[in-house]
């Protein structure tokens, strides 16, 4: 099985995440310049287009997407570098996880999506409204309600992911199922199940990312 280390080379491009002085997450971009016997040397991180300034010895975990999943590992920032080769050392990566593409995990994400619910083909007659989901992965979500979900010819989504990007996740996705449940013995309520239509590679790398974090934190807690 592949891990981090079989993807630290030149040219690798790396999402990095900390957090900053206030406690606010954020998601970097940057790629690998070369690689030595004890440290990596990495592009200046962007967010957004603009270089951001990370002091030495901050904590940092690196991301790497590949056709084989996507693979995270602690690290440090070491120092600058200031040579006629411009860019930021970080230590190799510590506590390495890995998630395989193929898996497409769902995990019990709570997060507030926009739909927008066409009920005939000229789209003259539409709802909108917010839900949250039930649980969220690179294929879809679901969503609890008291009624089933019904009438449809085409349905658009909006929601953010809270992952340092500001650009939200949109596109359109097909009702796949809605199934009562009987909640506490009395009340029964329908769980309603969607899948994603042409979502875009970005949109799909950021959700694995996202809930690939979600599994980690449910690990280090102890309760997966």
């Amino acid at each position: 099985m592949a891990d981090i280390y079989d993807f630290i080379k030149e040219l690798t491009k790396i999402d990095i995440e900390y957090k900053d002085e206030s406690g606010f997450s954020l998601s970097l971009k940057s790629y690998i310049k070369s690689v030595d016997e004890e440290r990596i040397l990495i592009d200046i991180p962007t967010y957004n287009g603009k270089n951001v300034n990370l002091p030495d010895f901050q904590p940092i975990n690196i991301l790497i997407s590949s056709k084989e999943g996507v693979f995270l590992g602690e690290s440090n920032v070491i120092g600058k570098e200031i040579s006629s080769t411009p860019g930021l050392w970080i230590s190799f990566p510590l506590n390495n996880y890995n998630i395989q593409r193929r898996e497409y995990f769902r995990v019990p994400l709570n997060i507030e999506v926009s739909m927008v619910v066409y009920e005939d083909r000229a789209k003259t007659i539409k709802r909108e409204f917010t839900i949250t989901t039930n649980d969220l992965s690179a294929k879809g979500f679901s969503y609890f309600s008291d009624e089933p979900f019904k009438n449809y010819y085409d349905i658009e989504y909006k929601f953010y992911l809270d992952d340092g990007i500001d650009e939200p996740i949109t596109s359109k996705c097909e009702h796949i199922y809605s199934t009562h449940q009987i909640i506490a013995g009395r009340k029964v309520r329908y769980i309603n199940g969607f899948a994603f239509i042409d979502l875009d590679p970005n949109s799909i790398e950021r959700i694995i990312k996202k809930t690939f974090r979600y599994q980690l934190e449910l690990k280090r807690k102890g309760l997966l």
